[in-house]
């Protein structure tokens, strides 16, 4: 890394020396281009005088020839001042000369030097490049080492993920296992209390039932009885609730039956309610207490008719002793049903 740096700092130094160089050899170029200029101009003048010097003389040996004022010794004159002139633009010619040659001495020997900075500079790329090959060459076979150790790394970490997935699992596993035989014993527990209670319920209620002053009568698993005056299902309903049973739920002939010959039979008048109702969805017959569907049927002929709109409660007549569907404001006698 000191060895690149070095070489850096040695590339700047050559390059701020070339640029010197080649600013100065630029200021020198021109010094020299306007030199020659200067000395052009001068040179031009000069002669363009020793032009009119000689157009002069011409004019005065022309004169002298033809017999006008001119004599030997204005020829003479003119001869030395046109001798002079000539002498006078050899010599600045020479100085000319002396000078561009200075100049272009001092040209060629900042010419070299910029040549030798240039030569210097192209070495030192080949050196950096050599450099840069060399780094480039130790960069990947370090990157490679790295991605061999990150390789590495990443089996050892992924492995010892999965092992404590898998730890996890079997401890998971453990505990549920403790947690379900656990939860069995409670759940078995509960039951237990529950069924326990259920049947102090139900003895309670058999109690209660049995000082009952109604007649009670018993089909299947449960108690009928009949209140002493009629009402509306409403409250034919609610007064059932009160001794802990519901307006009958009929779930099977046999228990219809039980129900037609015992509480309507040939009792003229009689009409009892069942507890189902299409209140929510007409023609959509459902058991109040349990909310389940019906599904034995024993309806009359032509019934359900929803007669004039509003017959949404059901109930067996004594007229047919056959099901129809009738008003629920309608009052009937009330047969309540007490589940054992």
């Amino acid at each position: 890394m000191a060895c690149v740096l070095n070489l850096f700092v040695l590339s700047l130094t050559l390059l701020a020396t070339l640029s010197v160089g080649s600013r100065q050899f630029d200021v020198l170029d021109k010094k020299i281009n306007a030199v020659h200029d200067i000395m052009e101009v001068k040179i031009e003048m000069i002669k363009e005088d020793l032009a009119m010097v000689v157009k002069n003389l011409n004019m005065s040996a022309v004169g002298e020839i033809q017999g006008t004022n001119g004599n030997v010794s204005t020829i003479q004159i003119a001869n030395t001042m046109v001798e002079n002139m000539k002498n006078s633009i050899q010599a600045a010619e020479d100085f000319y000369k002396v000078i561009h040659r200075g100049f272009i001495s001092e040209k060629m020997a900042l010419r070299k030097s910029i040549s030798r900075i240039e030569q210097s500079m192209t070495n030192l790329q080949h050196k950096l490049e050599n450099v840069n090959g060399d780094l480039t060459s130790k960069f990947q076979l370090l990157n490679a080492e790295i991605n061999k150790n990150k390789d590495d790394i990443e089996k050892r970490v992924e492995k010892a993920k999965q092992y404590a997935i898998l730890k996890s699992n079997e401890d998971c596993k453990i505990s549920n296992i403790k947690f379900n035989g656990e939860l069995s014993l409670l759940q078995s527990n509960f039951m237990k209390i529950v069924n326990d209670v259920k049947k102090d319920l139900a003895d309670i209620r058999v109690i209660s039932i049995n000082q009952l002053t109604f007649t009670r009568h018993t089909y299947d698993n449960s108690i009928y009885f009949e209140l002493n005056s009629t009402m509306n299902f409403s409250e034919g309903s609610r007064r059932c609730r009160q001794y802990g049973a519901h307006l009958p739920e009929v779930t099977t002939s046999g228990e219809n039956s039980f129900l037609r010959n015992t509480f309507v039979g040939s009792r003229r008048g009689i009409r009892i309610f069942l507890g189902a109702t299409d209140q929510l969805i007409e023609g959509h017959w459902i058991w109040e207490y349990t909310g389940q569907e019906v599904r034995y049927q024993d309806w009359n002929t032509g019934e359900p008719n929803n007669e004039n709109g509003g017959e949404d409660c059901l109930e067996i007549s004594y007229w047919n002793v056959r099901w129809n569907d009738a008003r629920c404001t309608t009052n009937m006698t009330i047969v309540c049903e007490f589940n054992i």
